[in-house]
């Protein structure tokens, strides 16, 4: 679950030539919050008042306690010297604040005018605008959904959200929740929606829905496609043009990914003794604990060979002939 939130909020007016409060700040830091509170004597006169308090809430035209205890105030006496001021902390332990709405803290004190004395409420508003923090929800591509409570919906913080994907035939998805990733909830026999939660973050939330052709020659193509636009959540399509198979144990899987910034003009480059030729901004890479090398990185970090090297270019050469036509006889050169 989440924890209740409520959101506290003033506005002081200070009247010149009178006793009044202002709100000077909320500690929030126990689970009922404090309020600290000056006392303004603006007047020419000594000032008293006591421990007593209360706080009300305004219902129409009425002002109604919200007191939730009976609480014994002790029996002293502050003085407030004329232009004086001071401080007081004033708990909210005793009353339902959790409401939204406009409240005050009310309490008594004397002005002693010589031989006369007067004595008058003092209060204070504040303002509980919400009762719980809730932060939106709001999805890129609602197209895909299935059922959802809203496409632009909102939820606390630590809330079970439950999303609901239109299942697509040979279509992978992948479902990101603030750029990460969220795993498919259980299919279960009979449903024709796949099933996503996840507890809500703090804070507004994006969710991107990413389909690629679920149909895949090789099972390291899911990873690659999906590492890819993990890293890249920008891309609006991500493929396998060319797969080229996994080294070092299955450790570094070697492919060419569409998605790529990609120019028209053909080039090279050498790794090892090999020449790799590219007809256009699009290269090898190679994916290794969840990260993306090129190939003279992943050559440097020895996470191919040069037996490796000379493998994938095989497999380049096969997939671009034409770029290696002029070269007959020479290895990548």
């Amino acid at each position: 679950g989440c924890t209740r939130q409520r959101y506290f909020s003033w506005k002081n007016e200070t009247p010149t030539g009178e006793v009044y409060l202002t709100i000077l700040s909320l500690d929030e830091s126990e689970s009922d919050p404090v309020f600290a509170v000056q006392w303004h004597n603006d007047t020419a006169h000594e000032v008293t008042f006591d421990p007593w308090y209360t706080m009300e809430r305004k219902e129409g035209n009425d002002w109604v306690d919200v007191s939730v205890a009976d609480v014994e105030f002790i029996e002293i006496a502050y003085v407030l010297e004329p232009h004086g001021v001071t401080e007081k902390r004033y708990t909210t332990a005793y009353f339902d604040v959790s409401e939204i709405g406009t409240y005050r803290i009310r309490a008594n004190c004397t002005i002693h005018r010589g031989e006369e004395s007067e004595t008058r409420g003092v209060t204070v508003e504040f303002t509980v605008s919400a009762t719980q923090k809730r932060y939106k929800l709001m999805v890129e591509e609602p197209e895909y959904l299935y059922e959802m409570p809203s496409p632009r919906a909102s939820f606390p913080a630590g809330e079970t959200v439950t999303v609901k994907v239109s299942m697509m035939t040979d279509t992978g998805v992948l479902f990101l929740v603030n750029e990460k990733k969220v795993e498919r909830a259980t299919w279960e026999s009979g449903q024709d929606f796949w099933t996503y939660t996840f507890p809500m973050p703090a804070q507004d939330t994006v969710i991107k829905i990413k389909t690629y052709d679920g149909f895949l020659q090789y099972p390291n193509e899911k990873m690659l496609i999906e590492t890819y636009w993990l890293a890249h959540p920008e891309t609006e399509t991500v493929r396998v043009r060319n797969y080229y198979g996994a080294y070092g144990e299955g450790s570094a899987i070697v492919a060419i990914m569409d998605g790529q910034d990609t120019s028209d003009a053909q080039w090279e480059e050498q790794v090892g003794e090999c020449v790799f030729r590219y007809p256009d901004g699009g290269r090898i890479t190679v994916l290794h604990g969840g990260s993306f090398f090129t190939l003279p990185e992943a050559f440097e970090k020895q996470l191919l060979t040069e037996e490796d090297l000379h493998h994938v270019l095989d497999f380049h050469m096969e997939a671009y002939d034409s770029l290696y036509a002029d070269a007959e006889g020479e290895t990548g050169k």
